[in-house]
């Protein structure tokens, strides 16, 4: 997912907490940050995971985009691709 403006992460949870009788939603979310090293075959950008780290991220921060990453051997990769080419 796509949150705070273009960074990416995996959600790991979803939790509601209660204020007051008003619920708000939050999600745990694992960093996904770009390496800037191209992949030898693709010749694009190569993304890692950042197992280390976790952060809460509240629902109005959330981008409503859904960026798709293939894991490759040691590292990920975007998805840049059109699906009809494919």
């Amino acid at each position: 997912m796509e949150y705070r403006g273009d960074n990416c992460g995996r959600i790991d949870g979803i939790f509601v907490f209660n204020v007051y009788g008003m619920k708000h939603i939050f999600v745990v979310v694992t960093p996904i940050q770009n390496t800037h090293e191209p992949d030898a075959a693709l010749g694009v950008d190569t993304y890692a995971v950042c197992s280390d780290q976790q952060l809460v991220v509240g629902l109005p921060a959330i981008e409503p985009v859904c960026p798709v990453f293939y894991e490759l051997k040691d590292h990920l990769v975007r998805h840049a691709w059109h699906l009809r080419v494919l």
